[in-house]
């Protein structure tokens, strides 16, 4: 997306915005390292509120020698580092809200790093709320078996392994599951990241699937709420409507979401809500949101198989291709890419 003319890309920031969506910058970062002031820009001329960098040992288009040729994701913790400094700077100087998120391919060649990058990740979840592990599938550059093998178990696995210091209770992350369309397509965890002063960061998973009464104040939630977007509002916008539910809907909030808050907050560490809420007040504590998630994307062969088509027909990640939505699964696999682009060089 940063390779649009900067005011070609202000101009479909405010655009998106001014018709309702909450739009991101989808970027490797490059443009951002070599133009400082870019970000900075589309924070405060475009109104850019969402920010999504990709880093991995997969990509191919860095022009800083230091990174374009690495083969460990340890040798790109400084380039994440960077944009850690960065986006802490300019939240500062900016007073603006950006909410960043990271996206990692996952590769037979760097999947046993990935507890490396959790670690660094929990150090700075501060700047990053969410990290999208995609595991490689095998179409476009990748036809070459790269990940094959990586089935979303194994992925999983791994992640909780990082998670929890006991192996054996890695498999304990499984009850926090939450999905997004079929099962086998996306999963993500929902979690803080609780840090004692000088001490190391410990990620605590919330929202157990299997929890009856959790499952039913978020149904109540969406039901009473619905269509309710906090994403695209500043805090005075926020505060505002959290007062307006708070009068439309006071026996919820006030029986049902606060004995709901508290019970998730159980799940953090081994002391009580009351606890971790004063030693947090106290400033003995950091409390940063992190989420989790996987994205598995299917090849020709597998689109074309029955398990195949009902994660088409469940899909939830589809893009707008000549007026009609399609998953991604198929404009990667199948032709719709090309047959798009065909259609824009004749136009």
């Amino acid at each position: 997306m940063t390779l649009r003319p900067v005011e070609e890309l202000i101009d479909i920031i405010q655009y998106a915005r001014g018709v309702g969506l909450v739009p991101m910058v989808m970027s490797h970062g490059d443009a951002l390292r070599k133009y400082p002031e870019l970000l900075k820009r589309l924070m405060l001329e475009a109104g850019l509120t969402e920010l999504s960098i990709h880093i991995d040992t997969t990509q191919r288009g860095r022009s800083d020698t230091a990174y374009k040729h690495a083969t460990l994701e340890l040798e790109l913790m400084p380039l994440r580092d960077e944009f850690a400094v960065l986006i802490r700077k300019l939240r500062r100087e900016t007073c603006k809200t950006l909410e960043v998120a990271m996206t990692m391919t996952v590769t037979d060649e760097n999947f046993l790093e990935i507890p490396e990058v959790l670690h660094w990740l929990k150090k700075n979840a501060d700047v990053f709320k969410m990290i999208s592990f995609q595991v490689v599938a095998q179409v476009g550059r990748t036809e070459n078996k790269m990940g094959e093998s990586l089935t979303v178990d194994k992925l999983w696995s791994i992640i909780g392994q990082d998670i929890y210091a006991d192996k054996t209770k890695a498999d304990d992350l499984t009850q926090h599951f939450r999905l997004f369309g079929h099962p086998d397509c996306t999963r993500f965890i929902q979690g803080v990241v609780v840090t004692e002063r000088n001490g190391e960061p410990v990620f605590y998973p919330l929202f157990k699937r299997d929890d009856q009464y959790a499952n039913q104040v978020i149904n109540q939630w969406s039901e009473s709420f619905s269509g309710l977007n906090f994403r695209s509002f500043s805090n005075s916008q926020r505060g505002l409507s959290l007062l307006k539910m708070l009068i439309q809907q006071p026996r919820f909030l006030v029986f049902s979401i606060l004995p709901f808050v508290i019970q998730q907050l159980r799940l953090v560490e081994n002391r009580s809500a009351k606890q971790l809420v004063t030693s947090w007040l106290a400033d003995r504590i950091q409390i940063d949101y992190l989420s989790l998630v996987s994205h598995h994307f299917m090849n020709k062969e597998k689109i074309e198989t029955a398990i195949g088509q009902e994660r088409i027909n469940a899909c939830v990640f589809k893009v707008p291709i000549n007026g009609s939505l399609v998953s991604m699964c198929e404009v990667n696999a199948l032709s719709y890419r090309e047959e798009y682009y065909e259609s824009i060089d004749k136009a």
